[in-house]
């Protein structure tokens, strides 16, 4: 626009400078002719005139030579100013006071996707983004007050594709002679390629922001460059307060930062590291971090700095250590369940020989005293296997749908009898609770161990509270539980003391079996291993917190029952109508794979008046029963046998026989679908160690038809 005034101003000045010229030359040949004709009177007319022509022609000649060299200068200034408007490399466009577009370059042009035609008498609006007009009408106001010389804004244009370009604008106002707005003029540059990149950047940003890990950025001398919004949260630091300071400080170790120097010198060499170590946020909590650093470089392959992604793995180590003690527990719990077995076998033969050798004996024989001792042993020795098989879960449960207050209140007089006097108990009961399918024996034996545990832990008095809670375990809870869980309700039991507490080192063996902090001979260390089998065999979880000085809680929680059913039907003998040992004639297959079990079976049975045809394992039975020499009224097998289990022996059987009866003995049983029943109407099950009289009621009772349909007769 200056070239252009410029160029007008050329013109103006010429044409001045004509006319003056030419008034100056007709001037200057009337002086010239005046005194030429004063000099030399005696010219005629026509010659004096022809002279003044001559002398008006030649000044004439220099005025027109003189106009164009000036018209010379003015086309060249004009073709400059063209060359400069439509080959520069921004777009520029000339508007009028009244916004609207007078003038565009090729640039402007090409910005806009429009030929000039297009533009030429269009308000700048019609093009301008609509979000980006306000921000443009401001700065036209700036300059048309004077509050500005120019003025520059960012905002897009609309192509005529539709598409978006961002461009940067740069506004002058120009004006007339009398100092009235005359024209504004644009220089709009093309920054669309560096709004993606703004754009690309902002979104890498966010990206980074919404990770659930800490991404740090640091040079090559640990300054922070970058630090993510998780990293904020993770460490307690802003970003504000991060960026240029060094990482040693704000992500220090617990030895002091030299793990994160040691990964600085690894990107200094240009390799990655990756650890776990303790950190410490900015409050001074600790926690674990899985920490990865990589070089960061630059196109041409040089390090800048280093950029580390760290993660809390606290969570992840507290659900190994949960793994790793639940498959210890489970590792134990099967060798214990083995060993009961086993154990229950001879205890079985012991129990029964040591009755035997009683009876042989007079009424007044010394020995008789000795054998009872023999005899309280082995009972003890079955409690003990009991216990292990609490613990493997591998015991068989009782399930009745029961109210877990009801079975608090009902052992509640038998609890305060097993604490001291300066030990106060409290008791806070929800008043309503769901029930729970449980074995209630094995509850009061929980109840009990507990009780026993928190006494132990408090021999000089203090408070023991027992409390129950209906409570509802989400995802999270059940991640975290140490249990196999699922989300769902609960009913929650509490057992908690104030007495001297536990370490963490003791409370990581709390329910191991054998494991205990007494003294010799004052506990076996079996009471919270067989509380932690009941529990899990029940559906439940158990978790401790303790600390040395401040008691112990255990908490317990055991799913809320929704069936309607109560589960099987189960009856103790001592509760059932069958109290009957009398002799019998039936025939009576025998199915055991201890060769001595087997044995003490078959003496019992024959010296009653029973016919016994032995099996030593599911196979040589099936083949017995196809052999049909000998139809026998009763099968007797055990539960957990090599290939075939008597569960498995007794379907084939029955298969073929309707009316089959049979009484299954084990030692343990991890065959859930007991917890439901045997799989034929007249069955029942007695568990090893058994006595003499025990067995042959059961065998009396099932013959006789005394089981209840699906039912299962323990002895």
């Amino acid at each position: 626009m200056r070239s252009s005034s410029s160029g007008a101003g050329i013109v103006r000045g010429s044409t001045r400078r004509l006319a003056v010229l030419g008034l100056l030359a007709v001037v200057l040949a009337i002086l010239a002719w005046a005194r030429v004709f004063r000099v030399a009177p005696g010219i005629r007319w026509w010659a004096q005139l022809a002279a003044f022509l001559v002398l008006a022609g030649v000044l004439l000649a220099a005025v027109r030579a003189q106009h164009a060299r000036a018209m010379g200068v003015l086309q060249a200034s004009e073709a400059r100013f063209r060359a400069l408007f439509e080959q520069a490399a921004v777009g520029i466009v000339i508007v009028d006071p009244e916004g609207r577009i007078v003038q565009a370059n090729g640039s402007y042009c090409d910005l806009l996707g429009r030929p000039e035609g297009q533009l030429v008498g269009r308000s700048v609006l019609d093009v301008t983004h609509p979000d980006d007009a306000a921000e443009a009408a401001a700065c036209v106001e700036g300059l048309l007050s004077g509050e500005r010389r120019s003025c520059q804004v960012e905002k897009r244009y609309v192509r005529s594709d539709g598409s978006i370009v961002h461009a940067r604008v740069t506004r002058s106002l120009l004006h007339d002679r009398a100092g009235a707005p005359a024209h504004f003029i644009g220089v709009v540059e093309d920054i669309s390629e560096r709004a993606r990149a703004a754009t690309a950047l902002r979104v890498q940003a966010h990206l980074l922001d919404t990770v659930k890990q800490a991404v740090i950025a640091t040079d090559l001398h640990g300054q922070i460059t970058y630090w993510n919004r998780h990293a904020e949260r993770l460490y307690g630091w802003t970003a504000e307060e991060a960026l240029g300071r060094g990482a040693h400080g704000l992500t220090a170790d617990s030895g002091g930062g030299g793990l994160a120097a040691e990964i600085l010198q690894h990107v200094a060499r240009g390799e990655s590291w990756t650890g776990e170590f303790e950190v410490r946020r900015r409050d001074g909590t600790t926690f674990v971090a899985r920490v990865s650093g990589s070089p960061i470089r630059d196109a041409t392959g040089e390090i800048l700095g280093a950029v580390g992604i760290s993660s809390d793995i606290s969570d992840r180590r507290a659900l190994e250590a949960q793994l790793r003690q639940s498959q210890k527990m489970q590792a134990v719990g099967q060798l214990a369940g083995g060993v009961a077995h086993d154990f229950n076998n001879l205890l079985t033969v012991v129990r029964a020989h040591t009755q035997f050798a009683v009876e042989a004996l007079p009424p007044a024989s010394p020995a008789r005293e000795e054998l009872a001792v023999v005899d309280r042993a082995t009972n003890r020795a079955a409690e003990l296997t009991q216990q292990l098989l609490a613990f493997g879960r591998k015991q068989l449960l009782q399930p009745r749908v029961l109210d877990l207050n009801a079975t608090i209140r009902g052992v509640a007089a038998m609890l305060r009898r097993l604490i001291s006097e300066n030990i106060t108990v409290v008791t806070h009961l929800a008043p309503e609770l769901s029930p729970v399918l449980a074995d209630p024996g094995q509850l009061e034996q929980v109840l009990v161990n507990l009780v026993v545990n928190a006494r132990d832990a408090m021999p000089d008095g203090g408070r023991l509270l027992v409390e129950t809670a209906e409570t509802v375990l989400d995802e999270h809870d059940v991640r975290h539980a140490a249990a196999d869980l699922a989300p769902g309700r609960y009913v929650r039991l509490v057992v908690r003391d104030t007495g001297t507490g536990m370490d963490e080192a003791t409370q990581a063996r709390v329910f191991d079996p054998f494991f205990t902090t007494k003294e010799p001979g004052k506990g076996t260390g079996l009471g919270l291993a067989t509380v932690y089998g009941i529990v899990s065999q029940s559906g439940g979880g158990i978790w401790v917190e303790s600390a040395p000085g401040y008691g112990t809680t255990f908490e317990i929680c055991l799913p809320v029952h929704r069936a309607t059913g109560e589960g099987p039907a189960v009856r103790r003998s001592g509760e059932s109508a069958v109290d009957d040992c009398r002799r019998g004639s039936e025939t009576v297959l025998l199915v055991e794979d201890d060769a001595s079990v087997r044995r003490l079976v078959r003496r019992l049975l024959a010296r009653e008046g029973y016919t016994v045809v032995e099996a030593r394992h599911g196979a040589h039975a099936l083949e017995v029963a196809a052999a049909g020499s000998q139809p026998f009224d009763l099968v007797i097998t055990d539960m957990v046998m090599p290939e075939m289990s008597g569960r498995a022996l007794v379907e084939r059987l029955a298969a073929d026989r309707p009316a089959l009866r049979a009484i299954f003995m084990s030692g343990y049983t991890d065959d859930p679908r007991l917890q439901r029943g045997l799989p034929v109407s007249d069955a029942a099950f007695i568990p090893k160690p058994f006595t003499s009289e025990a067995l042959l009621r059961v065998v009396r009772g099932v013959l006789d038809g005394a089981v209840p349909e699906g039912g299962v007769l323990v002895a």
